[in-house]
């Protein structure tokens, strides 16, 4: 199996301590993956964390997430060896696309960072109509959530008024009969 380096993302970390701003020293996550693998492979990840100054990070606990339309769910966690190093593999997977996170949540006068690789699976038939590569903003996961309450509550609500209909015409009249 071929592996390629696919991403490499460097974060700058900010904490917050007794109201003054220090800034973290910065990690670097990188992340090999296969460049594509066929339905029912096993995908072999080999994530490696150094410090800004480019040393290992023993000991450091490093998360696999899969990544898709609706968020991001942990899927494994394993701990960085003397050189850095954390090995994941990865078998559950149902689309043509998958996007894979390591992150590091940072800690120990570490910055928290993370990287993606996105590897093509062959032999699944059906391809996404909308590929979403990250998660979507809280921002919009707000709006599609206040969408979603607005339609059940004008659901409720004229089923409340069907209801109250019907319940009127089955009240008896002036005359004592009922409809």
């Amino acid at each position: 199996m071929s592996r390629g380096l696919v991403v490499i993302l460097v974060l700058a970390g900010v904490c917050t301590s007794a109201g003054a701003v220090e800034a973290q020293p910065s990690t670097r996550l990188t992340l090999s993956a296969p460049q594509t693998v066929a339905l029912g492979d096993e995908i072999e990840l080999e994530a490696r964390l150094l410090s800004g100054e480019g040393r290992p990070v023993p000991g450091a606990v490093l998360e696999l997430r899969q990544v898709g339309a609706v968020g991001e769910r942990v899927i494994a966690q394993e701990t960085t060896d003397a050189q850095g190093t954390a090995f994941f593999v990865h078998r559950e997977y149902t689309v043509p696309l998958l996007t894979l996170r390591v992150a590091f949540r940072g800690g120990a006068g570490q910055a928290a960072a993370y990287a993606d690789a996105v590897v093509p699976v062959s032999g699944i038939e059906l391809r996404p109509s909308v590929v979403m590569p990250h998660s979507p903003s809280p921002a919009i996961k707000g709006v599609l959530f206040l969408l979603l309450g607005s339609v059940w509550l004008t659901y409720m609500y004229a089923a409340s008024r069907v209801a109250r209909v019907a319940l009127e015409d089955r009240k008896p009249r002036q005359g004592g009969r009922t409809r």
